[in-house]
């Protein structure tokens, strides 16, 4: 076993915080954690290292807490009051991280009626960084994924697949957030046209939800929007702003004139309700 002098501890910890860096061929590294410690977590410690770096939880006398050296996370009973020690028995010099006081994110299907929570794995330190899943394979019928939020009435924070937010001392529930009455925009072009448009499928949307739909070209004058037979006058710019209230199949038609030439476009769009 790696001798510690439980009396020259590299490092004092008192409350909860992370610890990245690197540890030479055949040194270790040794860092007390009081009693006293916020160790907030049931997880204690997490290491993450190259299976090289073997770690020691001792007591004051140095007296070893954990049976093997291999195993990658330390309880809070074992953690408070204890000497922690990365030794690195590799040939090489290897990255060492570890979290005290480790939390976790948790995600909350929030009535979904199919598929499988997203699942996180890591484990964070108070600060850091942690970049929200997406819906996954979850599915609420009758409903529309929207993203995630602290509380499950929405009433919280709320954050979308792929934002990120700063993890606090207690680690995080996130409850996907489901809108009933959602609906479907599926996007198809016209029958001829010298104008084009991106076709595709729009999810996660509501009636009364504003959709900007743009053509390949944005310069030109004159523009001319139509809407089933019906001019919008409202609407002048390269971009239709389109407003559907309730389902069914819309007809998009657009003029616009660049360098004495018309050119003109038409996008066909189901809107399909999802159900309330």
């Amino acid at each position: 076993m790696v001798p510690v002098d439980v009396n020259a501890t590299d490092l004092q910890l008192t409350t909860a915080q992370s610890y990245t860096g690197t540890l030479d061929a055949g040194t270790a590294k040794t860092w007390a954690i009081p009693s006293t410690a916020a160790i907030s977590s049931s997880y204690g410690v997490q290491i993450t290292a190259d299976p090289a770096i073997l770690i020691f939880i001792q007591d004051s006398t140095g007296v070893l807490l954990n049976a093997d050296p291999s195993i990658r996370a330390v309880t809070a009973a074992q953690a408070a009051g204890s000497f922690l020690t990365l030794y690195n028995s590799g040939s090489s010099s290897l990255p060492v991280r570890f979290v005290l006081s480790a939390v976790n994110v948790v995600y909350d299907s929030n009535g979904a009626t199919s598929g499988t929570v997203p699942t996180d794995l890591n484990l964070y330190a108070q600060g850091d960084s942690v970049t929200i899943a997406g819906a996954g394979s979850l599915v609420k019928t009758g409903s529309t994924f929207l993203g995630w939020n602290t509380a499950a009435d929405g009433s919280g924070t709320s954050y979308s697949p792929g934002s990120t937010f700063t993890m606090g001392a207690t680690g995080a529930v996130l409850y996907a957030q489901w809108s009933a009455g959602g609906i479907v925009v599926h996007f198809t072009l016209g029958s001829y046209q010298t104008l084009s448009f991106q076709e595709g499928t729009q999810l996660g949307t509501t009636l009364g939800t504003a959709i900007n739909i743009i053509p390949s070209f944005s310069g030109g004058t004159n523009w001319t929007w139509v809407v089933d037979g019906v001019v919008d006058e409202s609407q002048t710019g390269s971009t239709f702003v389109f407003l559907p209230e309730e389902p069914g199949f819309y007809t998009i038609y657009v003029t616009v004139t660049s360098n004495g030439v018309i050119y003109s476009g038409s996008l066909n769009v189901t809107v399909e309700s999802l159900g309330t």
